[in-house]
């Protein structure tokens, strides 16, 4: 509405329909670089993300292609009201009034000229198409079609565009392939930034994710005692490996997880000390220790629960054969009987030493 306003103003003051449209093109360029500046401002003072800056080159993509493809039109639009008053110079019949009007104007001003000739430069599509008609196309139509010119010519960087000898003609060709080739170095030099920083991301994410697991990892008491080989060597597997651990420490699959030679030198250094405290097993070679070691799985009882079953995490029941034996590295060993809801006290010395023979039996049958 401004621009109609301001159009008809200066029809006012006796300036040539191209004076009126010279302005009017400046006007719409310092309006289009001041809206570029702020939406880059926009985005890359507000939205530092990928996303903004992919935004940001996807505008001024686009802004170009309307731009040029406005330009275009316009500069082809000239070129026909060039060829109307070559016409109407060389009849004399003809008077430049914009209440006259005459019919052989378009007959003098070919839409189509010959393939070889390069007299229309790069406007030759534009009147072959017949977009600088009056009556051959909708606005919409002629929007797209300056629109799709614009975007083409700019991501072929100007490549198919063949401009006649004029000045005015070429410089506009230059200006699209510096723009276009500004925009393709804008955007990977944008890339690479992206690139660049996604990888710090998740290099960042890569290093915070580990670290937490090692912190899971360290909170598991028996992964202190061990030496600081060991530990080097399960947070090197675990790296490795990509375990995922999830608040406390699954003994089972920590060591189902790690080689078997690993798992029994874990094994060794826990229990070893604990075997040879017991006194029957002092007699017995370092070998054979090894060997029981090597042996033994891990298993971790649930703490029990008040008034819950007998039965509910039981390690043994009174009056059924022993078929294993048990090594505590933590926690308390708790008896229940049949009467009562259970009891913290530790299992008296006598049925440790029953126990105990009755598990050095098996191992002796094993």
């Amino acid at each position: 509405m401004m621009m109609m306003i301001l159009c008809f103003s200066l029809t006012t003051l006796g300036l040539t329909a191209f004076g009126i449209a010279v302005i009017l093109v400046t006007i719409f360029l310092i309006f289009y670089s001041t809206r570029i500046f702020r939406i880059y401002r926009l985005f890359t003072g507000k939205a530092r993300r990928i996303t903004g800056h992919i935004v940001i080159n996807l505008v001024l993509y686009l802004y170009g292609g309307h731009l040029f493809g406005g330009i275009w039109y316009a500069f082809a639009a000239k070129k026909k009201f060039d060829c109307w008053k070559k016409a109407c110079d060389e009849d004399k019949r003809c008077q430049m009034d914009e209440n006259y009007c005459f019919t052989f104007l378009n007959d003098d001003c070919q839409t189509k000229t010959d393939s070889k000739s390069n007299e229309l430069g790069i406007f030759k599509d534009a009147f072959e198409s017949g977009i600088v008609e009056v009556h051959n196309k909708s606005f919409l139509e002629k929007l797209l079609y300056c629109f799709r010119w614009g975007l083409q010519n700019l991501s072929g960087f100007g490549q198919n565009l063949e401009p006649s000898s004029n000045f005015l003609e070429n410089a506009f060709v230059i200006v699209i392939v510096i723009y276009g080739v500004v925009m393709f170095t804008f955007f990977i030099g944008n890339m690479q930034m992206y690139i660049k920083d996604a990888t710090k991301k998740w290099k960042e994410k890569k290093l915070e994710k580990e670290e937490k697991q090692q912190e899971i990892l360290e909170k598991w008491l028996p992964f202190r005692k061990l030496s600081e080989k060991l530990q080097k060597c399960i947070k090197e597997h675990q790296l490795k490996n990509k375990w995922k651990l999830k608040g406390d420490v699954d003994v089972a699959n920590l060591l189902s997880n790690l080689p078997t030679d690993l798992g029994n030198n874990i094994k060794r250094e826990l229990c070893l000390d604990l075997l040879r405290n017991v006194g029957r097993f002092r007699s017995w070679s370092e070998v054979t220790l090894v060997h029981v070691c090597d042996r033994l799985k891990p298993v971790v009882h649930p703490e029990p629960v008040v008034h819950a079953k007998p039965d509910s995490n039981s390690i043994v029941h009174k009056g059924e054969p022993i078929d294993e034996m048990s090594i505590v590295l933590l926690g308390k060993l708790c008896t229940f009987s049949s009467q009562d809801t259970g009891s913290t006290s530790n299992v008296s010395r006598e049925s440790r030493k029953d126990l105990l023979k009755e598990a050095i039996d098996l191992f002796n049958e094993l």
